[in-house]
């Protein structure tokens, strides 16, 4: 009678391949993403897979492809065929069995011809950092723009800034960053958004803020541009009596009459008549100005002027500057002025 093996029918599960084990025939291992089966009876290599697969005749024979999540990407690390891992915001499969690159900084840059991009995800490095190694599809926030790296490189020491290599760098995305109120030694990237005195500005160029608040922001005030002027704060709070003083470039002369007084009185029947009539005269020459010279804010923080152009200055342009003064401490607190078209 014939007699069975039945242990010998029925494939024999061996887990992941080991190195230095004992393998028999029908043994099945899973080496990276695949399962083989084993042909030959055989001490598994004491390194690599690739040996006995690769060796003659051959100790292992492929069962079924699949993809083994090695997450991401180590150094010094065996990777098998068909391992996956995530590096730089790629997922990489592996085409041939290595042992991975022992230097982070250049990292798989010298395995390249043993891989293959199998996805491609950007990879969130939140803010920008000096001093850090930045690799292809990076995404990093600098101010108030999302930026997307285009070369492998390490950011700059100084605080230049990610401006330092700004041809490494493609914006993805931008929206204003918040600042609140402007101060000085400070370092301000583009889109950022500071409040200055009654201003809001908008920042068009890195640049580390003057050093004292004397030079203010009139020292970089190129750098920056003015998205809305108006209501004056003082922290997060609107100020109450803060002291604008305005001027205009316009103004106009009186001439040698400015009006008259007629004078009246009663009759004897008690009936009003008029009997003389004085002239205001020797305001000749005297200028008149175009604005009021000065106006306090009110407890919303709202200042408002009122102009008083005449009709032989339609088509002039009246510019209208103010200064402003803390009312109660007497700080100095900006400047500015806007051109109004008379029309």
């Amino acid at each position: 009678m014939a007699q069975f093996n039945l242990a010998r029918i029925r494939y024999n599960w061996k887990n992941v391949w080991l190195p230095g084990a004992t393998y028999i025939k029908d043994d099945i291992v899973r080496n990276g993403g695949n399962t083989y089966i084993c042909m030959v009876g055989h001490v598994s290599d004491q390194t690599s897979f690739k040996t006995d697969l690769t060796a003659t005749p051959g100790k292992w024979l492929l069962n079924a492809e699949g993809y083994a999540w090695k997450n991401n990407w180590q150094v010094n690390v065996r990777y098998a065929v068909n391992d996956l891992f995530k590096y730089n915001g790629v997922i990489y499969r592996v085409l041939e069995e290595h042992l991975s690159n022992s230097n982070a900084t250049t990292g798989i840059s010298n395995d390249l011809g043993k891989l293959q991009a199998y996805a491609k995800t950007p990879n969130w490095r939140i803010d920008w950092t000096p001093a850090t190694r930045y690799r292809v599809d990076d995404l990093v926030k600098y101010g108030g723009i999302l930026y997307q790296c285009l070369e492998e490189h390490t950011s700059s020491t100084t605080v230049a800034g990610l401006e330092q290599d700004q041809s490494r760098w493609d914006i993805v995305a931008r929206s204003d960053d918040w600042k609140s109120n402007w101060t000085v030694s400070t370092r301000y990237v583009k889109d950022d958004l500071v409040r200055y005195g009654a201003t809001l500005y908008r920042c068009n160029t890195g640049h580390t803020s003057a050093t004292t608040t004397i030079l203010g922001l009139e020292q970089d005030v190129a750098k920056w541009d003015v998205i809305w002027e108006g209501i004056v704060y003082k922290g997060d709070q609107p100020i109450d009596l803060m002291k604008f003083y305005w001027e205009s470039n316009l103004y106009w002369e009186l001439g040698d009459t400015l009006g008259y007084y007629i004078h009246r009185d009663l009759t004897d029947d008690l009936e009003y008549v008029s009997y003389d009539t004085t002239y205001i005269t020797g305001f000749s020459g005297m200028e008149v100005p175009t604005s009021n010279v000065s106006s306090v804010s009110n407890s919303d923080g709202e200042v408002s002027n009122m102009i008083a152009p005449v009709q032989s200055m339609i088509g002039d342009t009246l510019i209208l500057s103010w200064v402003f003064y803390d009312w109660i401490y007497g700080n100095y607190a900006g400047e500015g002025n806007i051109s109004i078209i008379l029309d």
